[in-house]
């Protein structure tokens, strides 16, 4: 346990070195050590045997490096910027628009609900029976129990239901955090909020890891889009995240398997359950332990790009299952996705380049560039779901990510600032 604490405190001091070097405790060198550092000491906390982790960890500090290493690069090298050509005064009265953003979320919405009612009423439960925590439970077992024997038939229709439930926490989290009325704010809690239920029916711990964390991306990218490039993004909106993270990983995973488990057994393991999630880097250390350097043999991106990668012929299977003390894993971390794909050079090569994006991303949204607010998502996302898998995995997830992207392509996303002159908006 020494060891990865020692490792872990190390993992965040890159955090505080970045927040020094970027001004800011979001930017994403800076969440990516932060969120790792506390994710290491969480779970040499919860194993008891947490040594077997160490050449693990040790491969996650130098990540970390190297997405501060790619940041720093970015900052050197990459041409400055201006600010959008909204004078200082002016970005305080100005209001980013988003065609079309209520009505995204009011599909949403309504879809949303109707898929529940369509859950309930495939498996012949009344509308009084939606309100009861047996029904509920029942439902999720059933549905996570046809998954995993491979009888859960998704039509078309069901897969774009899906497609747009992780659409709209993208969405959603843009909506919440530029609304200037409370409808909106509203409308922008229900887009993280019904997905993250429909996948609790499914019994999916990643459905509702990846609903929240869409939805936390693109809220902190608004949240840069607000705070603009000369402002500080302090420390209580990291804690407000981290307490939202915390809730999503440990509380609503946890809410997930009891609902996939308590209808077939008896009594429940608390703490095996809340466990759990951190079992995703025992797994890792586990497998990075006796792996070794992998110098060939690269599956090239079909394990994080599994779904992207399919459409030109690359396909390789998931990991399997393996134990970690107390529970068992299929879950390892992203980091094993980037080493199985590029080997460990290219995996860092991966992240440093994924560091210089992050800083482009970051630094454009800063300065009120409105189409970059996808890309900072993106990144965002990516560093929130890191300790479990890609967002490129599944195909609605990347489907979902493709769409978020091409909307600010083909949208008019404009600036609009309120002044008796109607002044004219800047994109």
């Amino acid at each position: 346990m020494t060891s990865t604490m020692l490792l872990g405190t190390m993992i965040l001091a890159v955090g505080l070195c970045a927040r020094v070097t970027e001004r800011s405790w979001i930017a994403p060198a800076t969440l990516f050590a932060v969120l790792w550092g506390g994710y290491v000491i969480s779970a040499s906390i919860f194993f008891v045997d947490p040594e077997v982790m160490v050449s693990g960890v040790l491969w996650v500090l130098l990540a970390t490096l190297a997405v501060y290493a790619g940041t720093i690069f970015g900052r050197a090298t990459l041409p400055g910027i201006e600010e959008v050509s909204l004078p200082e005064p002016l970005r305080a009265k100005a209001t980013p628009f988003f065609p079309h953003l209520r009505l995204i979320a009011v599909v949403s919405v309504v879809v949303g609900l109707a898929e529940i009612a369509y859950l309930f009423g495939r498996h012949g439960y009344s509308l009084r029976a939606v309100l009861t925590t047996a029904a509920i439970a029942q439902l999720a077992a059933g549905n996570r129990a046809e998954y995993g024997y491979g009888d859960l038939q998704q039509g078309v229709l069901e897969r774009m239901v899906f497609a747009l439930m992780y659409l709209a926490p993208l969405f959603g989290g843009v909506m919440f955090r530029t609304a200037r009325r409370r409808l909106d704010r509203v409308l922008g809690i229900l887009t993280l909020v019904l997905p993250i239920l429909i996948t609790s029916l499914y019994g999916s711990r990643m459905g509702i890891l990846y609903g929240a964390s869409f939805w936390l991306a693109t809220y902190l990218a608004a949240s840069v889009l607000w705070g603009g490039s000369g402002t500080s993004l302090g420390a209580k909106l990291l804690i407000r995240i981290g307490v939202v993270g915390a809730v999503v990983m440990l509380g609503l995973s946890g809410l997930a398997q009891a609902l996939r488990y308590t209808a077939r057994v008896g009594h429940l393991d608390w703490f095996r359950i809340f466990a759990d999630p951190f079992g995703f880097l025992a797994a890792f250390g586990t497998w990075y332990d006796v792996h070794g350097l992998q110098v060939q043999g690269f599956y090239y991106g079909a394990r994080t790009f599994r779904r992207v990668v399919e459409l030109i012929g690359i396909n390789e299977s998931l990991a399997p299952a393996i134990q970690v003390g107390f529970t068992s894993s299929n879950i390892y971390t992203v980091f094993r996705d980037l080493i199985e794909d590029f080997g460990h050079f290219g995996a860092l090569l991966f992240l440093f380049v994924y560091g210089c994006v992050g800083y482009l991303a970051y630094s454009r949204v800063a300065a009120g560039r409105l189409r970059y607010l996808p890309l900072a998502g993106i990144v965002f996302a990516f560093a929130l779901t890191s300790p479990a898998i890609s967002i490129f995995l599944y195909t609605v997830t990347s489907v979902a990510v493709l769409i978020f992207a091409i909307y600010f392509v083909v949208a008019e996303v404009r600036w609009i600032v309120d002044t008796p002159n109607d002044a004219p908006s800047h994109p």
